[in-house]
């Protein structure tokens, strides 16, 4: 009898245990998951407002406003602002020259 109890105990512990690492498992696919959707949200939305960016620099006479209004087109939703000499436009950073052309690209998670 007290064999069987021991079993049975042994039994429903590794039962648990192994269902822990299921629940586990499920969860860190759940995050990994996200974390690849955001990552792939990110690229769409900075590769779309490169995209928008290359009409506009394609005339000789573009000017700065202009490549900025390109860039916010479809997805920018709050404030520029300016950080380590670039302009911020949502997932892209925008470095001008002195003259008003745009000089670099950057992405935000670079």
């Amino acid at each position: 009898m007290k064999l069987s109890t021991g079993i049975i105990i042994s039994l429903v512990l590794a039962l648990l245990g192994t269902n822990a690492l299921w629940l586990y498992a499920a969860i860190d696919a759940g995050v990994t998951a996200t974390y690849r959707e955001t990552t792939h949200r990110q690229n769409k939305e900075a590769l779309d407002q490169a995209l928008a960016i290359f009409p506009v620099i394609n005339n000789i006479t573009y000017t700065k406003e202009e490549v900025i209004k390109a860039a916010k087109h479809p997805y920018y939703k709050s404030e520029l602002f300016e950080k380590d000499g670039y302009l911020w436009v949502g997932n892209i950073g925008l470095s001008f020259s002195e003259t008003g052309r745009l000089y670099e690209v950057k992405r935000a998670w670079e």
